[in-house]
């Protein structure tokens, strides 16, 4: 996928979801915990269900819940994922890939490009990040991604999981400039967020899912998932 071409059929703007980002009010420990103190109380009301599969449709799986802020450099991303009642969260681990077993999450971002970007690609450059349940994470090449790219965000991205029976959780803090965003004046970007939950009984592969918006195909093609809005 790293250097494959396709056409891009967009949504249009005015039809994506918007998932707004307030500033924080506190000091985010990037520990895997979730502090109601650091995401406003953990309110559901105030975070973002993930409660859909990749075909837009309500999920099989069981749900995780999104928080999100953002500060002058950072956006961070506070997550709750239910597993089945009473199961561990399973850790990838040795697994050759990360789309087996494990009970893993993926973040996509469409940023800004600039001249190494080619403007015939049809959409920007996507950052895709993917962390399991026990805080390991890394960062792909995707539709045309130079592998310097994805290094370098997997360089300046902090990222902790934390596991019991029924749930696990995760936070994230990643620097606004290292997708190509100007912190001060971008609005924001095209955006998604997958989790596995592979242990869905009696579940096909698309409702072993819980996505905030479903693309119809790969969670990756953000421009037909929603719309992450900086502006206050």
């Amino acid at each position: 996928l790293a250097g494959h071409r396709f056409e891009v059929n967009q949504r249009p703007p005015d039809k994506l979801p918007v998932c707004q980002v307030p500033p924080r009010t506190a000091e985010i420990r990037i520990d895997g915990v979730l502090d109601p103190k650091e995401w406003g109380g953990l309110d559901p009301a105030q975070g973002v269900a993930l409660t859909r599969n990749p075909d837009n449709v309500p999920t099989k799986a069981r749900p995780s819940t999104m928080w999100l802020r953002r500060d002058a450099e950072y956006l961070y991303l506070g997550l709750r994922h239910e597993v089945e009642p009473g199961l561990m969260p399973q850790p990838k681990g040795n697994a050759a890939s990360w789309w087996g077993e494990a009970d893993i999450m993926e973040i996509i971002f469409e940023g800004a490009g600039g001249d190494w970007w080619p403007a015939d690609r049809g959409h920007g450059p996507l950052y895709y990040l993917v962390g399991d349940c026990a805080g390991v994470f890394d960062s792909y090449m995707v539709a045309g991604l130079p592998k310097t790219r994805a290094d370098g965000l997997r360089g300046v991205v902090q990222y902790a999981a934390a596991g019991r029976p029924g749930e696990w959780t995760a936070e994230w803090r990643v620097p606004l400039a290292a997708l190509g965003l100007d912190p001060k004046t971008a609005k924001g970007c095209c955006f998604n967020v997958g989790v596995h939950k592979p242990r869905t009984p009696d579940a096909s592969a698309n409702h072993k899912w819980a996505v905030w918006t479903g693309t119809g195909g790969p969670n990756w093609r953000v421009w037909n998932a929603g719309w992450l809005s900086l502006e206050e």
